[in-house]
């Protein structure tokens, strides 16, 4: 019998949980330390038991909204990659995702709970309380050889991946200027689409802040032969998959086409640190000129009552609707 049992925090052995293969840099103590920073909430280490033998850990966050006890691993609006469970054998998922719902509901008090686990899809939750919110990513294998990751991108792509130097420099950074270097290339990427950030700019701040000195952290600029700064990318890593956390460049500047080649340096980077995997991190049609295979992403979601899933469901709606009325706005008022 599969049971969940959480960790005091200051008896969590952190070197322990990051020897697991599967683990990833949204389970580190640097990436939890961020989010209860940023977010305000509980953060949750629990080990899982079959018997008395430790077959894993689940890590999330306890959060409150409009006075529900949520319990995400993690939820949306975080911007963070899979979490969900670590897990050192083979077990059957239906007794651990029960076991889930037991520990938040009964143990946690929480009312709701998100996970997003990379091993956990339609299959593994059938037939259970769940329900499942389909996403897509995609993702290069970089234990290719830098050729054939060239070869797989389009013809366009790759002609501006191989023109960095002549048009653009791509440079590694980590001076202060760069979180406001990249929000403020944030914003003219949303505004283009007519939106704006889903997160403001103190979060790019808190990234940099905890993330450094864990050396999971690439901050990427893209600079013109005269050296100003016209693209930007903020990279994360642990174990054997890097993800890209977020892209921003000046609309004004696209002529140069800085993105491919800051990208192309990211892979190559990673590449050459021996990291196996680099994932987009999310969709988007632009993201399929670098040739990685798009592969689907599974959130999983669960209420203590029906009523829960139908005001959540109401909440991102709204919220979604409300974002594309301050981004016409937020356009309008540029334009005038």
């Amino acid at each position: 019998m599969i049971r969940i049992e959480r960790v005091d925090w200051e008896n969590v052995d952190w070197k322990t949980l990051d020897g697991f293969s599967d683990r990833t840099v949204f389970q580190t103590r640097a990436w939890l330390d961020f989010l209860r920073d940023v977010q305000g909430g509980e953060v949750v280490v629990a080990v899982v038991r079959d018997n008395e033998k430790v077959i894993g850990y689940l890590t999330g966050m306890i959060v409150r909204k409009f006075g529900i006890r949520i319990f995400g691993s993690p939820f949306a609006g975080w911007t963070t990659g899979h979490m969900g469970f670590n897990l050192s054998a083979d077990c059957d998922y239906g007794q651990l995702l029960t076991a889930a719902r037991v520990f938040v509901f009964t143990v946690l008090k929480c009312h709701y709970l998100e996970i997003f686990d990379r091993h956990i899809g339609e299959k593994e939750c059938a037939g259970l309380p769940f329900r499942i919110e389909y996403d897509r990513s995609f993702t290069i294998d970089l234990t290719q050889g830098k050729e054939e990751i060239l070869a797989a991108m389009n013809t366009t792509c790759r002609k501006y991946c191989k023109r960095a130097g002549r048009k653009v420099v791509i440079e590694e950074t980590g001076d202060a200027g760069f979180a406001d270097d990249f929000y403020d290339q944030l914003k003219d990427v949303f505004l283009r689409q007519g939106k704006v950030p889903t997160y403001d700019r103190e979060r790019v701040r808190a990234l940099i802040r905890h993330l450094r000195p864990a050396d999971a952290l690439l901050m990427l600029r893209a600079r013109t032969l005269e050296g100003e700064c016209v693209a930007t990318g903020i990279f994360v890593c642990f174990n054997d998959v890097a993800y890209a956390w977020g892209l921003a460049s000046l609309q004004s500047k696209q002529g140069l086409r800085p993105n491919e080649p800051l990208l192309w340096h990211a892979l190559q980077y990673y590449k050459d640190k021996g990291v196996a995997l680099f994932d987009f991190g999310g969709g988007g049609e632009y993201k399929k000129k670098f040739g990685g295979i798009e592969v689907d992403r599974h959130y999983l979601t669960s209420a203590r009552y029906p009523l829960l899933q139908f005001l959540h469901d109401t909440a991102k709606r709204l919220w979604r609707f409300r974002r594309r009325c301050l981004g016409v706005f937020t356009k309008t008022i540029k334009i005038t």
